[in-house]
């Protein structure tokens, strides 16, 4: 994809951030993005925010990173800090997919706690396609959902 102006860029990038190809609805992260493209005068500023999603769970704060685990080529490891969280689990599919099918989730391995971050791995690598939707749940003891994120992981 390739833009010839600023302007034009803002849209692409909604457009890459599109999670439903549908667009009635807004790509999750519309309200950053647009704040961000506003400040420098490339969108109109709006009040909104991202934090619930269509599929009425609430956006968690959950930071990952992904480690190729070789020799397989798109074999990875991943290690996520979640804001106080007792239990993650990662799916590689839309939330609301990994919700509606539970068999599609594994469940994360808890490494570590600070005062303000929980930290999980993977227990063994997984493969990703060219394109892969890879979400994170956290959930509480109870099982209750608490919040969950979705990651676009391209692949080779």
């Amino acid at each position: 994809m390739s833009v010839d102006s600023y302007l034009e860029s803002y849209a692409a990038v909604l457009l890459v951030d599109d999670d439903d190809a549908n667009p009635a609805t807004r790509s999750p992260n519309h309200c950053l993005i647009t704040t961000v493209f506003a400040r420098h005068g490339l969108a109109e500023p709006e009040s909104c925010e991202d934090n619930m999603r269509q599929g009425g769970y609430q956006l968690a704060d959950i930071r990952v990173l992904l480690i190729d685990a070789g020799p397989e080529e798109n074999s990875l490891h991943l290690v996520a800090a979640a804001q106080q969280a007792q239990q993650l689990q990662m799916c590689l599919a839309s939330v609301e997919e990994c919700l509606r099918h539970p068999s599609l989730r594994q469940e994360l391995e808890k490494i570590g706690e600070h005062p303000v971050h929980s930290y999980f791995k993977t227990r063994q690598a997984f493969l990703v396609g060219e394109i892969s939707l890879l979400s994170l749940l956290d959930f509480s003891t109870d099982g209750q959902l608490l919040g969950a994120r979705e990651f676009k992981v391209y692949g080779k």
